[in-house]
């Protein structure tokens, strides 16, 4: 029987309080945290699991899932009174886990697929997921960041992308300018998304076998040199609005872009 953890001032549970709440210690240690069974057991999944936290009614409802726990984690049973100092949602599940995210984000030159989604500055970790999220549902697997995006791995991105940075391919880009030209001379063409009436509307845009759809900063959009570096592309709009959500803009472009055809 793994030890019962009862007390707030355990290492253990100290370190995951602090993972929770600091990009910059997620960073610096590779882990990051994951809370309820879905993003718990999509992580075992992943292999990239170190701790497993659970109350010991969880672990009794769902006893298949505890013994692999157990048998692939440093498992502990903690006190429930424990769960204020773990849990960020109003209905805890009583399962939490410490994760390994080595590996998970790759360099881009191991890129071999050529439909890209590429997110330069998404920094709202609620648009991040989400996005995440719409291009896993449309067979959209390859990830590129920019410098600027927020922290993929944070636990709200992980819970509104219901864990696909475990599942996509996720890439950090160094030099975005650079590396876009690199992949267009591998034969990729790279579109991106503004809102300008002037620009390519996405419903005329031909399938897209070979490329890239590039989605924006909330606040300022694509930085320029890299439109200039690609064909802009818009969604029309009626109204009086002048753009919509990064979320909602994305979920419409990758549907047209990559999943209508």
């Amino acid at each position: 029987m793994p030890p019962i953890l009862s007390s707030a001032a355990n290492p253990r549970i100290k370190q995951y309080r602090k993972l929770r709440e600091s990009a910059s210690f997620r960073r610096k240690t590779g882990l990051c945290i994951v809370e309820g069974l879905r993003l718990c057991r999509d992580a075992l999944q992943s292999g990239g699991v170190v701790e497993i936290f659970a109350t010991p009614d969880f672990a009794q409802r769902q006893p298949d899932f505890w013994e692999e726990a157990c048998a692939h984690s440093q498992a502990a049973l903690i006190d429930p009174a424990l769960e204020k100092e773990l849990s960020e949602t109003q209905s805890p599940q009583g399962v939490y886990g410490v994760v390994q995210t080595e590996g998970l984000t790759r360099s881009l030159s191991e890129l071999t697929g050529e439909r890209v989604l590429l997110l330069d500055r998404i920094a709202d970790p609620g648009n991040m997921g989400t996005i995440l999220r719409t291009a896993e549902a449309f067979g959209v697997e390859d990830i590129l960041l920019t410098p600027g995006c927020c922290d993929v791995f944070s636990p709200k991105v992980l819970r509104s992308s219901m864990g696909g940075a475990f599942r996509l391919r996720i890439y950090s880009m160094e030099d975005p300018l650079d590396d876009i030209q690199g992949l267009q001379r591998r034969g990729m063409i790279f579109y991106s998304a503004v809102p300008d009436a002037r620009a390519l509307p996405i419903q005329d845009l031909p399938p897209v076998e070979k490329g890239g759809l590039i989605i924006g900063n909330e606040a300022e959009g694509i930085r320029r040199e890299l439109i200039e570096l690609t064909t802009p592309v818009t969604i029309p709009m009626k109204g009086r609005a002048e753009s919509l959500n990064a979320a909602i803009a994305a979920g419409i472009l990758i549907w047209e872009v990559f999943a209508k055809h």
